[in-house]
């Protein structure tokens, strides 16, 4: 009987081994056959377990270990989870000046983020995360530390660069965004540009906008007649059937519905020293949620190129487009902005009060409001749909190439990023980061979550007012 006692002896002592060490939860009683000293069977209880490890080390932090100049209203960011999928809680630890911080900020939190209020400014912070499964054991995370800026910048660098040639960002909520640009080049995070992780286009061409609805639906314009869509969040994306061949340069959803692109190309005609470019507009839309597109009337926009669109609904929407004259007369650019109010069947021309210059973008932020941007500081805004068009003044002025709303009041446009909160009775300029460098392009979730790229492929946020 020996035997059996040691046998019994070291199945009890890997059970206290393994519950001593990572923590088993009691799964039922089997029994094991084994022999005995008289060689015969014998069957011993064996208490069976389930193992539970601790949490993932919470890491990579946002802002990154020992960063300078950071915003006054940064939100804490992390990685986290768990190794077998386990609900996972996180406390977090949060002091000025002390490299162990003692004062809990956030506890019991469900996400990946804490938002530790307004900082003061030249102030160093450190923070640590404590993840914690649903059965009590936990993991932390190394102490980590930033500094906010001596000087408040409107906008403040949350990522550095992800890729060069980067021309166009979007975010579909505060932590699901894409960059896309050069070469069919696409990344994306889901973190809130903590991260970004590049994903396969299968094109070498270049990518210039896009729109999501969803987390899952997207489509991304670029090239010549180069429409892409993912279904997956971009984990594949699939080339669809373009009803024309031209270059196309925006895309826009009103709803889950109704989508348009806009596109251009110029022919040139005659010669020296009498050269004429003659532009070719197209307005592609899908009634069926993206699935399709087919071509909308082209009459009275044929020869305009158009540069941007905004619907508002499957068939209220605008065009900003323009055209250029010939050679001999300096190529000047002629705005013209059409209506629809039933899809693209038919277009109206509006008035505007300037008669040449380029404009490259348009927005509204419902059926009545709204406002155009071009070069030289160009500004314009319309409260009753566009029956009229005034012009409004930024306070620096540039070739402004976007413009974007929250709401009806609170805007961006640039570059030079301009601000307003008034609807643009007036817009101020705003303080960029130097690490930002040239904003190309923004996307705005609300007013508190707005992400901007710049020029050299890094990702930045706007800071508010403390």
């Amino acid at each position: 009987m020996d035997n059996k006692r040691h046998f019994i002896l070291w199945i009890v002592l890997i059970v206290l081994i393994l519950h001593l060490n990572i923590a088993p939860f009691y799964s039922g009683v089997r029994s094991i056959q084994a022999l005995d000293e008289d060689d015969s069977y014998i069957y011993l209880p064996v208490i069976i377990a389930d193992l539970n490890y601790p949490p993932n080390i919470p890491s990579d932090p946002s802002p990154i270990n020992g960063a300078s100049s950071q915003g006054v209203d940064v939100d804490l960011q992390w990685l986290g989870g768990d190794p077998a999928g386990d609900l996972v809680t996180y406390d977090i630890y949060f002091e000025a000046g002390d490299s162990t911080p003692d004062y809990l900020i956030c506890n019991d939190l469900n996400s990946l983020s804490c938002d530790p209020g307004t900082l003061g400014f030249g102030i160093q912070y450190f923070w640590q995360v404590i993840a914690r499964d649903q059965y009590g054991l936990t993991a932390s995370g190394p102490v980590w530390s930033f500094t906010t800026t001596n000087v408040f910048y409107d906008w403040t660098l949350i990522s550095p660069s992800v890729g060069v040639g980067l021309k166009s960002i979007f975010f579909v909520d505060q932590y699901t965004g894409w960059v896309t640009g050069d070469d069919g080049a696409i990344y994306h995070t889901t973190d809130g540009g903590l991260t970004w992780l590049p994903q396969s286009s299968g094109t070498t061409s270049d990518l210039k906008d896009m729109f999501f609805t969803t987390k899952n639906n997207g489509w991304i314009i670029g090239g010549k007649n180069l429409i892409l869509r993912t279904t997956d969040g971009g984990t594949t994306w699939v080339s669809q059937t373009s009803p024309v061949d031209t270059y196309l340069e925006s895309i826009k959803f009103a709803n889950d519905t109704y989508g348009f692109i806009a596109g251009c190309h110029y022919t040139l005609s005659g010669t020296y020293p009498v050269y004429t470019f003659t532009a070719h507009g197209y307005v592609l839309r899908s009634a069926d949620g993206g699935d399709s597109w087919s071509l909308a009337s082209r009459d009275g926009i044929t020869y305009r190129c158009i540069k941007d669109l905004h619907f508002v609904s499957g068939s209220l929407g605008w065009l900003a487009a323009e055209y250029t004259g010939s050679y001999s007369n300096g190529y000047p650019t002629y705005p013209r902005v059409f209506t629809t109010s039933d899809g693209g069947d038919t277009w109206v021309l509006q008035s505007l009060p300037i008669t040449t210059g380029s404009i490259n973008a348009i927005a509204f932020s419902d059926s009545n409001t709204g406002w155009i941007v071009g070069g030289s500081g160009r500004i314009l805004n319309t409260v009753n749909g566009g029956s009229l068009w005034t012009t409004q003044v930024g306070e620096t002025l540039g070739n402004y190439s976007y413009v974007q709303f929250a709401n009806l009041t609170e805007g961006w446009l640039g570059s030079p990023i301009n601000h307003t909160t008034n609807s643009g009775l007036i817009w101020d300029s705003q303080v960029v980061d130097p690490a930002c460098g040239n904003v190309i392009d923004i996307s705005v979730i609300n007013a508190d979550h707005v992400f901007a790229l710049g020029s050299t492929g890094v990702i930045c946020k706007h800071n508010q007012v403390p």
